[in-house]
């Protein structure tokens, strides 16, 4: 209910700004700032999220219980079937202008155990502000899957892409390709045909298995080393390759010096499909 009143207050404080920017910009073309009608929310806890719905679309506020004792935190494309558009939520003390990535402040989490946050889809976020509401000191590493969106990158915490789009995309600092790729396996796939990516230290397991891909028709047959798809991961044995190293030189205050650094390998995994 406090929260409710709260966002009627931001309509009031919205519509009251609408009117003076009109009274002040009569017969001007070149101002165009009018409130967002859909302010108005309904507040639910589904599973490990804080969601707010609208009329078509849904922003997930924070965490449960739940989520919050998460090692590993999936942001879905759709929560009971409505479209996930911000991981975050929208405030007006970011401007009027609601699809603007200004206007994002960071989801409310408070955990001592998250390590990784997946993105199933890419959805609207703003890096920037993440350390304002999130308390989060374990969470080193952010699956994405879109790299040339825009340029930042998250405060305290590397961002991870598919190979190819990471190649292809802005790239900088804090800004890495992830070294395990997870494929749909077949032609005219969604996304490049990427399904899902990760990054572990080399030589050890996969800690996360992701939840099983659909595809009309079909039936997930699970998860192989090569495309023709005849030796099947095992997540309980399998590791990753071996941690490789080369010297390589840098410039470090204008001069030129070697350094030994990690030699990129990436696993692929292709699904298996049963008709």
């Amino acid at each position: 209910m406090k929260r409710i009143l709260v966002n009627v207050f931001k309509f009031s404080i919205c519509v009251l700004f609408g009117v003076m920017f009109s009274i002040g910009c009569v017969g001007c073309n070149s101002c165009h700032i009018k409130p967002d009608p859909k302010l108005l929310y309904r507040e639910k806890k589904v599973g490990d999220f804080i969601v707010l719905f609208y009329e078509d679309y849904c922003e997930i506020y924070g965490t449960t219980y739940l989520g919050n004792n998460k090692k590993f935190l999936v942001i879905p494309e759709y929560i009971d079937g409505v479209r996930v558009d911000v991981f975050g939520f929208r405030s007006l003390l970011g401007g009027f202008d609601m699809g603007s990535y200004d206007s994002i402040t960071c989801p409310r989490i408070d955990s001592s155990v998250l390590e990784k946050i997946y993105f199933e889809k890419a959805i609207n976020f703003y890096p920037s502000f993440w350390n304002g509401y999130m308390s989060c000191p374990n969470l080193k590493k952010v699956m994405y899957p879109i790299s040339d969106w825009r340029s930042d990158s998250i405060s305290g915490c590397a961002i991870y892409y598919p190979r190819l789009k990471y190649e292809k995309g802005s790239q900088g600092y804090g800004k890495y390709p992830a070294n395990i790729s997870y494929y749909y396996n077949y032609e005219g796939a969604e996304n490049d045909g990427y399904y899902f990516i990760d990054d572990c230290d080399y030589g050890e397991k996969i800690e996360y298995i992701p939840k099983d891909p659909e595809r009309e028709g079909y039936t997930f047959g699970g998860w192989y080393k090569e495309p023709e798809c005849i030796n099947e991961w095992d997540f309980e044995v399998d590791t990753l390759p071996e941690e490789k190293k080369e010297e390589k030189e840098v410039h470090v205050n204008g001069e030129t010096v070697k350094e030994e650094v990690t030699i990129y390998q990436e696993t692929i995994l292709y699904a298996k499909w049963v008709s």
